[in-house]
């Protein structure tokens, strides 16, 4: 690494933040998920505010670190920094790489689901005002006026009856 303030502790230290956002920003689409199963809108509103902040808090970290990977170790992969890195630090930064990869992972899962989850209600809602389009424009039929031959008044007669 180079410059003082790139040295391997504080790389660690970045993708400790990084490792750290991503399990936060994991946490909140899980809520999401929770919230949009749930069919709760204030809920949902809430965890996709959150979702949105933590997403830009890992965007920031995500950054710094690949920044200060670069700057020392040009475009070679974080498994090949790792690599690099002096044999005391090596288990935990292999650890957060692994962390990194499994909640990358997880939070795919989560992000599909929600997709899928938001997806299904804009069909919902579409099939929802169908039938107010049929039911204004008298499709269904279950009630028709009739007129009585007798005294000239009129009633209402079910289709259905």
């Amino acid at each position: 690494m180079s410059g003082a303030n790139d040295s391997w502790e504080v790389f660690v230290g970045a993708l400790d933040v990084e490792c750290a956002a991503m399990a936060t920003l994991a946490q909140h689409a899980r809520a999401l998920t929770e919230a949009l199963i749930g069919n709760d809108l204030e809920r949902m509103e809430t965890a996709r505010r959150a979702v949105e902040e933590a997403r830009i808090a890992h965007q920031s970290a995500l950054g710094r670190r690949r920044a200060m990977q670069q700057r020392g170790f040009g475009s070679r992969t974080l498994a090949q920094v790792v690599g690099y890195a002096p044999r005391a630090l090596r288990p935990r930064l292999q650890q957060r790489v692994s962390e990194l990869a499994v909640g990358a992972a997880g939070l795919a899962i989560s992000n599909n689901n929600n997709k899928a989850l938001i997806a299904q209600g804009m069909r919902r809602l579409v099939r929802i005002a169908q039938i107010a389009q049929a039911a204004q424009d008298h499709e269904l039929g279950t009630y028709q006026r009739r007129r009585r031959r007798d005294s000239g008044g009129s009633f209402l007669v079910s289709s259905k009856a």
